[in-house]
């Protein structure tokens, strides 16, 4: 079994949107679950936000943002809040 470095924290309007995207939601979840098993998710990522704090992936034509917890009750787990997912219009 592979070795989880990331405990994942979604936003509540990523669930819905994960759910409202049926069989598509499936690919998009599964892709963020992987940052779990990187080391540094953040590597590949486009950096947004204006302090910098904010990492963008495109996956399976949609921008996933997302950043490393800075929260209390997160301090003892290292944890990456998904911030947004965001279908591409094609």
């Amino acid at each position: 079994m592979r070795r989880a470095y990331w405990r994942l924290k979604y936003d509540s309007e990523v669930v819905a949107k994960l759910y409202q995207m049926r069989e598509r939601g499936i690919a998009v979840r599964a892709a963020i679950r992987e940052l779990s098993f990187q080391r540094e998710p953040w590597t590949g990522s486009l950096v947004t936000g204006e302090l910098g704090g904010w990492y963008e992936l495109v996956v399976h034509g949609c921008f996933v943002g997302f950043e490393r917890s800075t929260d209390l009750q997160d301090a003892g787990e290292p944890t990456l809040k998904i911030l947004y997912v965001i279908e591409i219009l094609e």
